[in-house]
């Protein structure tokens, strides 16, 4: 878990525009398959009859990779599997997380991992349209999983004129999604923003615009040859540091030529802009106040009224639309709930929820340091530990039997694990087993290093050298400090999970997997994934492994994750999206911890107050993109970072007061205090106010 290297992270953050967001919850997958009602091919979709158009202004599953072989390191402009046309009719669909009626009455459905419907007759029949749009290369490597489509809009006067964006990508569709064209998306687009939004103009129709979680809003009129950045006219909702606010919906105004509507993800508003696009002005949604998230915004024509366009809203609670004729809103309908979590998931969840502890070193997991610790744990109503079992250097902290572990000298016991789990759960402590992952210098060194990241340009194992200077002789020298074994590597996969198998025959209450994550530091563009299989993203690389994982355990899984990867999104930098892997993990544990996000993020709001608003917002924000299907139990700072070093205890005591304060605003499933030092000397007040009941 980092982590003074979480600091050059977060301005290597800044300085690729690697920032973070999104908004859109991915809802849980259907239980079942769609029904067929008919095994008949069905011929490509013709639009429906369109209303009458209104004048214009004028001139307004493939081989591993030979280790190697220097592979590109996972570019996003590589061949990738797309999907064929599906002739199906189906009377049932997967649970839609977005759906979007146009005015010619074409209704479109997105499901997080069958892709795209259409219905031509009011929602009773639906055809999946996925022909061209790209697949997930995902764990076990069957082909039935389509890219998360993170967004979709469709040409207000053309019902038949639709787009769909997924992290990275815009594709375009003019017969309904029958089949799918890619918009080339590039400079002035960072390769790390994420998609949230995408709008197509009623009056250019070369024109798409996109939305992002942290960059702001993008428009091409030449369908994706050139691109133009509106980031300079959004600094209203600039947060610092390069990071803009999530935009969660966008659409072109049918009335005025030039004229946007945006809404502000995470609570944020919704927004009308000049034409011209230099200037925005609120736009009066009547249940701001009342906290619905905008999820989707888009117009539609209407058959009465002086002016017969409508604007439509979507939130996490209903549907709304806005009369350009009276200028009223109205309250359309609820949006259905999600499916329940399956029955396995809902008795581990049950088993994971409201638990609140400390990070525990396995070299305080025995003996007096054990004692102390769970007399502290004690005092305060804590009930978890957190312990290293596997850690940052690929270390078995517990006497494994497992023969490859203790082939390539990965064995390291500090304490008993059986003697822990019996004590700890003698005292009532559920046992938390923290696992590094994919950064692992003994299987990294193992096998003339067969399984470590490949850097294409040296065309030697990957590794990040950082200078250092001996401070008596002035000589300088670098240093490798971490090492990363292949993300896409299914043996690495493999290697893992068997030892989460072993913690969970000894009795472990839950595996925790850290480091779930590609490289972030040093040179990752030389980076090459040489058991990457075509077309395999680092979204599906990190998917496969959690997907493997959940399959082979049935105790809680839990996994860390950047505070910004729940925050804003960076699927397109390290790999982590939240909304893709919570449909493997019980619990997620952001790392908020305030003093590792950048200084100039929020940095109007006074220190201490920052601290409490970076747990409360990025608490929910974690909980809006998960739903029901995971927990959100973050991990709180227990430590003093630079300049809070100096720090009287009056304020270190209130700024873990005020984290502890925000994460319970956002009715988190617990927490986690961190101190790497296991030092807990920021706790000066009773814990127990702000530990859950279970």
């Amino acid at each position: 878990m980092v982590r003074v290297v979480y600091v050059a992270i977060a301005v290597l953050i800044v300085v690729v525009g690697a920032a973070v967001g999104a908004l859109i919850v991915s809802s849980a997958r259907a239980q079942a398959r769609p029904k067929l009602a008919s095994e008949a091919s069905l011929a490509p979709i013709a639009p429906l009859a369109a209303p009458p158009i209104r004048p214009k202004p004028a001139s307004a599953v493939s081989t591993v990779e030979t280790p190697g072989a220097l592979d590109p390191a996972l570019p996003v402009e590589s061949a990738i599997p797309l999907a064929q046309a599906d002739p199906a009719v189906y009377t049932e669909h997967p649970f839609f997380k977005r759906t979007l009626t146009t005015s010619s009455g074409i209704i479109y459905g997105v499901s997080d991992d069958e892709g795209i419907f259409v219905s031509l007759d009011g929602g009773s029949t639906w055809h999946r349209r996925n022909a061209g749009l790209p697949i997930r290369v995902v764990y076990p490597f069957t082909g039935d999983k389509i890219e998360v489509i993170t967004a979709i809009g469709v040409d207000p006067d053309d019902g038949s004129r639709i787009a769909a964006a997924t992290p990275s990508r815009v594709f375009l569709s003019e017969d309904a999604g029958a089949t799918w064209t890619q918009i080339p998306v590039h400079d002035p687009v960072k390769p790390a923003a994420f998609i949230t939004a995408v709008a197509l103009s009623p009056f250019d129709k070369d024109a798409v615009a996109i939305g992002t979680s942290f960059s702001g809003i993008f428009e091409t009129s030449d369908r994706g040859a050139s691109w133009v950045s509106y980031e300079d006219s959004l600094k209203f909702l600039y947060r610092g540091a390069g990071f803009y606010e999530d935009i969660a919906g966008l659409a072109y105004s049918p009335l005025v030529r030039g004229e946007w509507v945006i809404g502000v993800g995470f609570g944020g508003g919704l927004y009308a802009s000049t034409p011209d696009r230099r200037a925005w002005t609120p736009f009066a949604f009547p249940e701001r106040g009342a906290g619905e998230v905008i999820r989707q915004v888009g117009y539609r024509s209407v058959k009465s009224g002086v002016v017969p366009w409508a604007l439509d809203v979507s939130t996490d609670r209903a549907s709304w639309s806005f009369s350009e004729s009276t200028q009223s809103w109205e309250r359309l309908a609820a949006v259905p709930p999600p499916p329940p979590v399956s029955a396995a998931r809902a008795a581990r969840q049950a088993i994971a929820r409201d638990r609140s502890g400390i990070y525990l070193s396995a070299a305080d997991a025995s003996g007096a340091a054990l004692a102390e610790k769970i007399a502290f744990l004690k005092k305060n109503g804590l009930d978890s530990v957190t312990v290293d079992v596997k850690d940052d250097f690929g270390r078995l902290t517990y006497r494994s039997t497992l023969p490859l572990p203790n082939a390539i000298g990965a064995v390291h016991p500090l304490f008993d694990i059986k003697a822990l789990i019996k004590t700890a759960h003698a005292n009532g402590i559920y046992v938390v087993g923290r696992m590094v992952v994919f950064k692992d210098e003994k299987l990294y060194n193992y096998a003339d290093r067969k399984y470590a990241v490949w850097d294409g340009k040296r065309r030697a194992p990957w590794a990040n050298f950082v200078r250092q200077e001996n401070a008596d002789s002035g000589q300088v020298s670098y240093v490798q400090r971490e090492f990363w074994v292949d993300p896409c590597s299914e043996e690495v996969w493999r290697y893992n999970i068997a030892i989460a198998e072993e913690l969970e025959r000894l009795g472990i209450d839950e595996i925790q997997f850290d480091y779930v994550r590609f490289p972030s530091d040093g040179p990752v563009a030389n980076a090459v994934y040489r058991y990457r299989r075509p077309g395999m993203t680092k979204v599906d690389a990190l998917e496969s492994f959690l997907s493997l994982a959940r399959s082979s355990l049935t105790i809680p899984i839990s996994a860390d994750l950047y505070g910004f990867s729940c925050w804003y999104r960076i699927s397109n930098w390290v790999g982590q999206d939240l909304g893709v892997l919570a449909s493997y993990i019980d619990v997620v544990c952001p790392m908020d911890y305030p003093s590792h996000f950048p200084i100039d993020f929020m940095k109007d709001v006074p220190y201490l107050d920052r601290a409490g608003q970076i747990y409360r917002q990025g608490t929910a924000r974690a909980q809006e993109i998960v739903g029901n299907r995971t927990l959100v139990r973050p991990f709180v700072q227990a430590f003093l970072l630079g300049g809070e070093r100096n720090m009287d205890t009056a304020e270190y005591s209130r700024y873990l007061r005020v984290e502890l304060e925000g994460a319970q605003a956002s009715r988190s499933s617990g927490f986690t205090l961190w101190n790497f030092g296991n030092d807990y000397y920021m706790v000066t007040f009773p814990l127990t106010p702000f530990v859950p009941a279970r």
